[in-house]
């Protein structure tokens, strides 16, 4: 669990060095480092709705089979995190990537760094959809998963975007530009989904 919390706090690092980098060069005049990546406080009724929001992300990530199969299968985060069975480790190893490793710095560099920007030069329609598109892309790799299936990954890249979309418009139109909702949405849905994929794995839980 240690090598897993090492992990998520170095990509955190390394991402927040990385939007470092571009605010000193080219964002320095536009106010503080925080506000620039929208590490900012967030209102009440935004918070709400991403728990609303990561509620229906989990729940599809559980039920519909081709995100599923990709969020569960032998190569994922779950079945790396399983390699030694179900245990308080396992779990421990699964928040610590649900909560930081999956979720905040990507949150960081999608809908911070990169939304942002977009954002602002684009306007938000254009600008959003294109940092989701970018973030839906990214989920492309899986293809490099042997025995992957065409599938499996389009209907992960077609999720991933829906999602990155709904996060960059809970933070900018309700958040007040705080990358927070998103995150709670993009950690609370896979903290969920994960712990329901390793009980499925182990035979605590069946679906229909």
């Amino acid at each position: 669990m240690l090598n897993a919390l090492i992990s998520a706090v170095l990509q955190t690092l390394a991402v927040l060095l990385v939007a470092g980098i571009v605010y000193l060069l080219f964002g320095r005049k536009t106010g503080s480092f925080a506000r620039y990546i929208g590490l900012i406080p967030t209102s009440v009724r935004a918070s709400i709705l991403a728990l609303v929001v990561a509620a229906i992300a989990a729940s599809i990530m559980v039920l519909v089979p081709q995100v599923r199969e990709a969020g569960a299968g032998e190569h994922s985060v779950v079945g790396a995190a399983l390699s030694g069975g179900f245990t308080p480790t396992a779990m421990g190893v699964l928040t610590i990537k649900a909560l930081f490793q999956t979720s905040l710095s990507e949150e960081i560099l999608f809908r911070g760094l990169i939304g942002k920007r977009l954002i602002k030069g684009l306007g938000f329609a254009t600008g959003n959809t294109i940092q989701a598109a970018l973030f839906g892309a990214m989920h492309l790799l899986l293809f490099l998963i042997p025995q992957a299936k065409t599938e499996v990954v389009l209907g992960m890249v077609a999720f991933t975007f829906v999602g990155g979309w709904t996060s960059g418009w809970l933070n900018e139109k309700l958040g007040g530009g705080s990358i927070l909702p998103g995150w709670i949405v993009h950690g609370a849905a896979n903290l969920v989904a994960y712990f329901a994929f390793a009980a499925l794995s182990a035979g605590l839980l069946s679906l229909p």
